[in-house]
């Protein structure tokens, strides 16, 4: 389980489902479907490790990337970002991007997406 909770309501909803885990079957085929996408979480397998011609820290980029977007939470997004060492140019010399990410993520988009957090002030979130 991912804990992301930034309100009370938001954890009563989420371990209200520990009360009981027997999926319907509308419920399980919702899952199937989605088991097919792309998906918004990185799963953290580390398969794109050393694929990066750059030596990107990929899987901490696609965390940030799911703050941004998955749980809304800019400050959490920027702060990741910015804590990493991270080249001036990212994702823009490489052409065609080697990293295959098992999520089947366009993992150069989300990095080039993602990575704009280091050019907006830490004020703008205040």
């Amino acid at each position: 389980m991912i804990c992301g909770f930034t309100t009370f309501d938001q954890m009563t909803l989420d371990l209200a489902i520990l009360k009981d885990l027997t999926l319907t079957a509308s419920e399980r085929e919702q899952l199937r479907k989605a088991s097919l996408a792309a998906g918004l979480y990185c799963q953290g397998c580390g398969a794109c490790v050393g694929q990066c011609r750059q030596v990107l820290p990929i899987p901490d980029l696609m965390r940030a990337h799911m703050y941004l977007y998955g749980y809304r939470n800019l400050v959490a997004a920027q702060d990741l970002v910015l804590s990493l060492a991270l080249p001036n140019t990212v994702c823009g010399d490489c052409g065609a991007c080697p990293v295959a990410c098992t999520n089947r993520w366009n993992v150069s988009e989300r990095v080039r997406d993602v990575i704009r957090l280091r050019d907006v002030p830490t004020s703008f979130f205040a």
